[in-house]
């Protein structure tokens, strides 16, 4: 799962609105919103830790989340670049 599906999901399931998790987190809505939608915007550690605390999710786990994220897509790039191993 995306990071941003991700802190989408545990936000709508608090029943919080992005201007209330952006208020806790301190950012704008606009930038929640582009943590939720976009494949490939992750916060930083220390944003990440206020989005944590506000949406009471253990911070180790979403850092896992965002580590294991970026190193699916890069992944992808590599098979996408230079084929899969059994093509050698």
């Amino acid at each position: 799962m995306m990071p941003g599906a991700y802190l989408a999901k545990v936000r709508t399931r608090r029943r919080m609105s992005r201007y209330r998790l952006a208020d806790l987190a301190g950012v704008t809505p606009q930038y929640v919103f582009r943590l939720e939608t976009r494949a490939d915007e992750t916060p930083s550690p220390r944003l990440a830790s206020r989005l944590c605390s506000a949406l009471d999710i253990d911070y180790h786990s979403f850092v896992e989340l965002i580590i294991n994220h970026r190193v699916n897509r890069l992944i992808g790039c590599l098979y996408r670049k230079y084929g899969t191993m059994e093509e050698q």
